[in-house]
């Protein structure tokens, strides 16, 4: 006689079973670790470089290339992220997406790179992914600047900023716009933001003494700058203050 009950006991039986194996499948495949391949090379020459530092993100494991630019690491799958390091030349953060063997070419820091990191007021992001038009100014490029302000170290380095001196007097005030000038009677420079703070600058418009303008950029000293950063959008997160545009000076923090 047929038994419904022990009929229905061996189709969970079979479920639990398959499930149990299907799972342990799984767990199986997810330790099993992948080895990667791949090459350094320079993006200027195409040569092999040697020596550069390769770090799978998810667990911390090093690998270094030899003579030939070449390194195999094993990482956990092809979904990870890798850190490509070596001094004198841009970091870089390669996402995987499934590629096994990888040419990757680094650019020397002394050039630009859209894996340049910039520095905003809220974050830090690398250039490739910055959604605003932004000019970065790395310390680098600072100290090579014939330049007696701040201010000064802007002229002719951030494409779409215009830069006007009052006098040849040192330490004079300039007058800075982005784009032109959009308003007649409203203000039209660019927001000033210092190491994440808002500083105020338009009072200097007023304190004129004996045809000199004090510079509200002389508070910072130019020698301390580790990058500038200007934003070049109508950033509508920083309200109507931001509708010229920003320029954000972060200092090195000592």
């Amino acid at each position: 006689m047929f038994s419904t009950s022990g009929y229905f006991t061996r189709i969970i039986c079979f479920a639990l079973v398959s499930l149990f194996l299907n799972i342990s499948q799984g767990f199986s495949q997810d330790n099993t670790p992948v080895v990667l391949k791949g090459q350094i090379l320079e993006s200027g020459t195409g040569l092999p470089l040697k020596l550069v530092i390769v770090a799978a993100s998810a667990t911390g494991d090093i690998t270094e290339t030899n003579d030939e630019g070449r390194f195999e690491i094993e990482i956990p799958d092809l979904n990870g992220q890798l850190m490509v390091n070596l001094p004198g030349y841009t970091k870089r953060g390669i996402h995987l997406n499934g590629q096994n063997d990888l040419t990757v070419y680094l650019v020397k820091s002394t050039f630009g790179s859209i894996d340049d990191n910039v520095v905003l007021p809220m974050h830090t992001k690398a250039s490739r992914d910055v959604v605003d038009p932004v000019a970065s100014i790395k310390s680098s490029d600072i100290n090579k600047m014939p330049a007696n302000s701040t201010d000064g170290l802007l002229q002719g380095n951030a494409p779409g900023l215009n830069v006007v001196r009052h006098s040849g007097f040192p330490g004079h005030k300039t007058w800075l716009s982005i784009g032109g000038v959009s308003s007649i009677y409203a203000k039209t420079q660019p927001l000033l933001v210092i190491d994440g703070m808002i500083h105020e600058y338009n009072y200097a418009d007023q304190s004129v003494i004996d045809g000199f303008s004090f510079n509200p950029f002389d508070v910072v000293d130019a020698e301390d700058i580790a990058n500038i950063a200007v934003l070049k959008g109508n950033l509508a997160s920083w309200g109507s203050n931001g509708s010229n545009g920003l320029i954000y000076i972060n200092t090195e923090q000592k």
